[in-house]
């Protein structure tokens, strides 16, 4: 069983039902685009910091680059990240049965 494989333990489950209970399109924009966007950004942000030779903070070079690497960049990769996990976790949900209160963790 690989790490993708794994049944949702009913804690996992539960959550799951609640999220997608709300959509898909939300868990995209929300997750993807933006968690995920504003992470990478943040991340590359700092590591602009460490660029040997130093970009000037306020050339246009500068302002283009980093709107492109800080924020389309990573938008369009949450686009592709977003429903990539809510694939894998509909794959797990469909996996897993429903817990209940006679039923044992799976």
């Amino acid at each position: 069983m690989g790490l993708f494989d794994m049944r949702m333990k009913p804690r996992e489950y539960e959550k799951w039902r609640r999220t997608r209970a709300k959509g898909k399109r939300r868990f995209v924009l929300i997750n993807g685009a933006l968690v995920f966007a504003l992470t990478a950004t943040v991340l590359s942000l700092v590591g602009l910091q460490f660029v040997d030779p130093p970009v000037r903070p306020f050339s246009a070079k500068f302002l283009v680059a980093l709107v492109v690497l800080c924020v389309v960049t990573p938008v369009f990769g949450g686009l592709y990240v977003g429903p990539t996990i809510w694939k894998m976790n509909e794959e797990r949900y469909a996996r897993t049965e429903a817990p209940g209160p006679d039923k044992e963790s799976p």
